[in-house]
């Protein structure tokens, strides 16, 4: 059994020619098998000189370092450049390289692609999405998230389809509270399940109810923005600002999923909701991959294609605008957008409930109604997503005082109660 390794810069051609050679070989021959060790220009030399050092490749060729591919055994015996290989390939194996220049440029390209990939994330470290990841199944463990707590139905009311799930956990909260605000004991939960804070501006939370695996949050630092001292997990909610969107936007590109943001004023923060109000939420798509596309997503098919073109959806008979946004706009650009289309709404900083939904393509923009007694869904519901509150009533809602939760044969009645008639 042979086993080659195959050493090079990631930019050169001469690597993509062994690449496609020890490939061949181990498709074609049981007992070749070939490993890579492709580096970023800025690293192969140290890389190569430390290998030539270990395996003492100094003494058989003095002058292998300056090579841009390296070939080598398992067992450690150097078989030179690539010229080495290819003549070895040809002299045991019969098996003569015909990659064009064209091909070459392309294997080099990609590789030039990955390296520098690798080289980034070794640098920065893990990606926010890995961090969000490894901290969830920590929490699951120790319980503070479950994230198969029910799961989801279609349902249509009036002819308007819903992706809806009961939550017992998320009932919890929804009985024990009268308020949309945050509490004590919650803002210590949500202290517990902070993963990172992001550009010393906000923090990255994990939903403790959440609608889908890696369902997070971002909330900003209030220290930071308005240089209150008080606990960020429990300030009012706020109207978005450019440094908002300066987190926002990047981690919503990367992520892929939707963004969903709900903001009341703090004078209307008693308003009964199953909501966290005030965090930007980030749920990944697709929600589950048997559910297929979500229902704003179907909707959004026959919309306008055109950058920045706004447009309404036929089907929502309420107040809204909608807008085409691309993954490569700055995040400057996107906050432009945003505040545009809150104009045009007429949503006024400070005084407009309003409620967001955004991808990397595209964002809608509703104004909520100035009420007390409507119930408040999380705001992803406006994307078809329901997470329904549901617990067994106790003493005293057993006597006459139960709590009024939200019916799946009514969620269209309390989506109109939420919203601005057309």
């Amino acid at each position: 059994m042979a086993t080659y390794v195959i050493a090079g810069r990631a930019d050169d051609l001469f690597l993509a020619e062994c690449q496609v050679l020890a490939e061949y070989l181990a498709h074609n021959c049981p007992d070749v098998s070939y490993r890579l060790e492709i580096k970023h220009p800025s690293e192969w030399s140290k890389f190569i000189q430390g290998i030539c050092a270990s395996y003492g490749f100094y003494s058989v060729n003095p002058t292998i370092t300056k090579e841009a591919a390296v070939i080598w055994t398992a067992e450690g015996k150097l078989i030179g450049s690539r010229h080495d290989f290819a003549r070895l390939v040809n002299d045991r194996y019969g098996v003569i390289s015909d990659l064009s220049f064209e091909q070459s440029q392309k294997i080099a390209k990609e590789n030039l692609k990955k390296a520098s990939e690798a080289l980034q994330k070794r640098q920065e470290g893990p990606s926010l999405l890995e961090k969000a990841g490894d901290a969830l199944k920590k929490f699951m463990i120790s319980g503070l998230i479950d994230v198969a707590d029910g799961s989801y139905d279609r349902v249509i009311d009036e002819g308007i389809q819903f992706l809806v799930r009961s939550s017992r956990k998320l009932g919890v909260r929804y009985e024990s509270q009268t308020s949309s605000k945050v509490t004590d004991a919650e803002a210590t939960l949500l202290q517990k399940l902070t993963v990172q804070v992001l550009n010393n501006s906000h923090y990255c939370i994990m939903h403790p109810f959440p609608a889908a695996p890696l369902h997070f949050m971002l909330a900003r630092d209030f220290e930071v923005h308005s240089r209150d001292l008080h606990n960020p997990y429990l300030q009012p909610p706020c109207f978005l600002d450019r440094q908002d969107w300066r987190t926002f936007w990047p981690v919503l590109v990367k992520s892929g999923g939707l963004g969903a943001y709900q903001w009341v004023p703090s004078s209307q923060g008693h308003l009964r909701s199953s909501a966290i109000q005030g965090f930007m939420q980030i749920i990944p798509l697709p929600l589950d991959q048997s559910l297929g596309q979500l229902p704003i997503q179907q909707a959004l098919q026959a919309a306008p294609e055109k950058l920045y073109q706004t447009f309404r959806i036929a089907d929502f008979a309420f107040t809204h605008v909608c807008c085409r946004l691309d993954p490569q706009l700055d995040y400057t650009t996107v906050a432009e957008v945003f505040q545009k289309l809150a104009n045009l709404l007429h949503i006024q900083n400070n005084t407009t409930p309003f409620n967001l939904l955004i991808t990397s393509s595209w964002l809608m923009l509703v104004p909520l109604k100035c009420t007390t007694d409507a119930p408040i869904l999380e705001p992803y519901v406006f994307a078809g997503i329901v997470n329904l509150p549901a617990f067994e009533p106790q003493w005293p809602q057993t006597a006459g005082h139960r709590v009024a939760v939200p019916e799946r044969d009514r969620l269209m009645s309390i989506l109109s109660s939420m919203v601005q008639p057309q």
